[in-house]
């Protein structure tokens, strides 16, 4: 039993410090994956942003590496909207996940990787801020209707 329960211990250090390095390594790649839910910010399909600007790149890297403490009795469902932010690494291929999930009436939800209810969930309001900006979804907020990609890329231009 204390050889299993150390082996546990191992474990999650492992994992914890491998997810830590994950996060606070600094990506060439991103993508961000917007689906809209409520009728606020529907969208009719997943609305593809490919991140281009290297400034922005950079600053995504920074604000990802940003946690505030885990908070508990966070909303998982995203029923306002779900935003897939893939960070890669195009030398090695290595990606990390970055969700934002809001729930209506609540504040946005940070989860890493795909989530599950063991994981942990975080406040990221800087990193929300910004990838708000870069997607422009206020203009999304506005739209009257279900938006698709191709009225999405008339919308921003």
């Amino acid at each position: 039993m204390k050889i299993l329960l150390i082996f546990l211990i191992l474990l999650s250090a492992y994992c914890t410090n491998s997810f830590e390095d994950q996060k606070n390594k600094n990506y060439d790649n991103v993508v961000i994956y917007y689906r809209g839910f409520s009728p606020d910010y529907i969208s009719k399909e997943e609305i593809v942003i490919s991140v281009t600007d290297s400034i922005d790149i950079a600053e995504l890297n920074r604000l990802k590496s940003i946690t505030s403490k885990p908070i508990f009795f966070a909303g998982m469902k995203g029923n306002d909207y779900n935003i897939n932010i893939v960070f890669k690494d195009n030398t090695t291929g290595k990606e990390l996940l970055v969700r934002i999930l809001k729930n209506i009436e609540l504040r946005p939800t940070i989860v890493y990787g795909i989530g599950n209810n063991l994981g942990k969930k975080y406040r990221n309001d800087a990193l929300v801020n910004y990838v708000s900006n870069i997607i422009e979804l206020d203009l999304i907020e506005q739209y009257n209707g279900e938006i698709t990609q191709i009225e999405y890329d008339k919308l921003i231009e």
